[in-house]
């Protein structure tokens, strides 16, 4: 910032020193050449408006520059560590309505029943769940949540309760989880379901220093609970 500042002072001082060089100059040859004082004293009031206006935009170019550097450096939230009081750590039972019950889950009248198994479906489901509502979420693939998401805030800090979104490297429809626990470190310890194989449900734990990626899986962002 300190760098900024300089750069700032002394690009200005210079185009300051070049233009009263030049008003110097001119103001020398019109003497010379015989140009009558009030005619001199017009063009030079002209000729300093248009270097004061110069030097006012350098001012603003190199300000725009810096401001857009410092938003550019802001740093991203404090991670605050904790856990879901009520952390789920199983698949859902039967008669729960946020993944069993067409008024809480899209998912159902597409045949989600008790061992059913989808990333979107759980993920909606759980958030709906912790939101104690049926939610607002996406419900294309799981690569599309995090860039059409547009009710909920979104953001790169991880926080309890929230949806974490990934998409695949090789293509495909991507994957959603929902964060459990924040750890001090920014680990994240997630619950998740899954379409393909034959696993229902599973905990897995992701951390802050892989930039929450590996593999296939490429980070894309948390969507938070309001």
């Amino acid at each position: 910032m300190d760098r900024e500042r300089n750069l700032a002072r002394y690009s200005t001082k210079g185009a300051g020193l070049a233009g009263k060089g030049v008003l110097l100059l001119i103001k020398k040859l019109m003497v010379f050449v015989g140009v009558p004082i009030f005619t001199m004293g017009i063009f030079l009031l002209v000729l300093t408006a248009g270097v004061e206006t110069e030097i006012s935009s350098m001012t603003a170019v190199l300000s725009s520059q810096k401001s857009s550097t410092s938003e550019e450096a802001a740093p991203d939230e404090e991670i605050s560590a904790g856990a879901m009081k009520d952390a789920r750590t199983s698949y859902p039972k039967a008669g729960n309505p946020f993944f069993f019950s067409a008024a809480y889950n899209p998912w159902v009248q597409l045949g989600a029943k008790p061992g059913y198994h989808n990333c979107t479906w759980y993920a909606f489901g759980r958030f709906g769940e912790i939101l104690g509502k049926r939610p607002t979420l996406p419900t294309g693939n799981a690569g599309t949540w995090y860039p059409n998401c547009h009710t909920y805030k979104k953001g790169s800090t991880p926080k309890v309760g929230a949806v974490i979104c990934w998409y695949y490297s090789t293509g495909g429809a991507g994957h959603v989880a929902i964060v459990e626990e924040v750890k001090a470190n920014g680990d994240v310890v997630t619950s998740n379901s899954g379409w393909s194989g034959t696993r229902l449900f599973w905990m897995q734990t992701w951390t802050k220093a892989s930039g929450y990626s590996g593999g296939k899986f490429r980070f894309q962002g948390f969507i938070y609970q309001p």
